[in-house]
């Protein structure tokens, strides 16, 4: 009896090792069914962690990874992203969820985006970026995640002096601020949805390019058709972003943004 209750509690011991999870979420990460799916995540406890792959819904892997926590917030150890078709695209380390050591980002074509150091979580050291053609576009120097110094190139070598920041996420030019008060002034309430007292938060998508310029404005949470498209046309009514840069290059960026339509109460 004593040697039946070992073998059951070793086997019990082992599926509960090798015990696999599936979550899936939708195109926002955010948890959903098997049925609205974008992406799904296979899990595992081992070795004291949670060992984890995010999928593609054709199979391929679009992460991989470990945590520490039950609810995969903890990042530990290496971790890579990939496209759609298995190529790498990112690789970094973390320590107790913070980025330590080095960390790359790739083009397409393999070779390398930009490439460089962390420490605590923070860029730390030298920074390199590349253009496709492999031709540095920027080299940067970082202290505790503030840069420091940087020279930045033009694609046929030459020095690039309209370029001073290595990294920056596209923005409304005068910051949050500036922002809130062009909404203050062009944002209409359409008159149905006033007469009909629709509230609602539109969530809108839209790239920045390289010079600026929004495009491609779509709903991605829609609220009512007027609401929807009056946050458009106030996204398209907008010019000269900021555009980001990356590696010491103009990029195209996603934006997201929520419009709030609320009626005022007496």
């Amino acid at each position: 009896m004593k040697l039946l209750l070992s073998l059951t509690c070793l086997c019990l011991a082992v599926l509960s090792t090798i015990a696999q999870d599936t979550i899936y979420y939708n195109s926002y990460w955010r948890d959903t069914t098997a049925a609205h799916a974008s992406y799904y995540r296979t899990r595992s406890r081992s070795g004291g962690v949670w060992q984890v792959i995010d999928h593609y819904l054709n199979g391929k892997s679009q992460m991989t990874g470990a945590y520490l926590d039950d609810s995969c917030l903890l990042k530990q150890g290496e971790f890579i992203w990939f496209d759609s078709i298995g190529r790498v695209t990112h690789e970094c380390t973390y320590v107790a969820n913070k980025e330590e050591g080095k960390e790359t980002y790739y083009y397409d074509n393999g070779k390398i985006n930009i490439t460089g150091n962390n420490k605590n979580g923070e860029k730390d050291g030298k920074w390199l970026g590349y253009y496709t053609n492999g031709q540095r576009s920027g080299e940067a120097k970082y202290k505790n995640g503030k840069q420091v110094s940087g020279t930045f190139y033009h694609e046929d070598g030459s020095r690039n002096k309209d370029i001073e920041e290595f990294m920056r996420e596209s923005g409304y030019p005068g910051g949050v601020g500036q922002w809130l008060r062009f909404l203050n002034k062009n944002l209409r309430y359409p008159d149905s949805a006033y007469i009909h007292e629709i509230e609602g938060t539109v969530v809108v998508q839209f790239i920045v390019s390289e010079e600026g310029k929004p495009l491609d404005c779509m709903v991605i949470q829609a609220a009512n058709p007027y609401l929807d498209a009056e946050a458009k046309r106030v996204i398209l009514l907008t010019k000269n972003w900021e555009p980001a840069i990356f590696g010491g290059r103009l990029v195209k960026s996603y934006k997201k943004q929520p419009i709030v339509f609320k009626l005022q109460t007496e």
